[in-house]
C-alpha cells in the first residue's frame, strides 16, 4: 500500500490556487471591458445600418477580439485548472505530474503564440497599410474599439 504525502498535495493545491488567482485577477481589473453582442457590425436585424467598406475592419476587429478574449482566455484558464488538478492529484505518480506540467507548458506556449501573433499582425498592418483616406488612416486604426471606424 502506498503512503499518501499530504504535504505535497497541500503544496500542489496552494500552487494551483496561486496560479489560478494570477491568471484570472487581470480579468477582474478591466474597467472598460465590454462584451461584443454581435460580431457582424452592420446589416443585421440588431443593427440595420447599411454596410460600408469601413465595417470590414470593424468585423475583423470583432473577430479577433472574440477569439482572443472570449475563446483563448477562458480556454487557457480551464487548461490551467485541469493541469493543476493533474498535479494536485498526482500523488506518487510521476507520469500524472508530468502530464499536468505538460498541460501548463502547452497552455503557456499557446497563449504566447496567440498574443505575439496579434502583435505581429498589428505591426504588419500598421506599417504596410495604405496612407490617408477620406476617413483617415482606417487600416492603421484597425484595432480601435468598435464604432470608431465609420464616422
Amino acid at each position: 500500500m502506498t503512503r499518501v504525502n499530504f504535504s505535497k498535495i497541500i503544496i500542489n493545491i496552494m500552487m494551483a490556487a496561486v496560479l489560478f488567482v494570477f491568471v484570472f485577477s487581470p480579468l477582474l481589473s478591466f474597467a472598460d471591458f465590454r462584451i461584443v453582442t454581435s460580431i457582424v457590425p452592420c446589416g443585421t436585424s440588431a443593427n440595420t445600418t447599411p454596410c460600408q467598406t469601413c465595417h470590414l475592419f470593424e468585423l475583423g476587429h470583432n473577430i479577433i477580439d472574440f477569439l482572443m478574449w472570449n475563446i483563448a482566455g477562458p480556454l487557457a484558464g480551464l487548461m490551467f485548472i485541469i493541469g493543476g488538478f493533474f498535479i494536485a492529484t498526482a500523488g506518487d505518480s510521476p507520469t500524472r505530474r508530468q502530464q499536468g506540467l505538460k498541460i501548463f507548458s502547452s497552455t503557456m506556449w499557446g497563449l504566447a503564440i496567440v498574443f505575439f501573433s496579434y502583435i505581429l499582425i498589428n505591426t504588419i498592418i500598421t506599417v504596410m497599410g495604405p496612407g490617408a483616406t477620406p476617413q483617415g488612416n482606417i487600416i492603421a486604426k484597425w484595432f480601435n474599439p468598435p464604432g470608431t471606424f465609420c464616422k
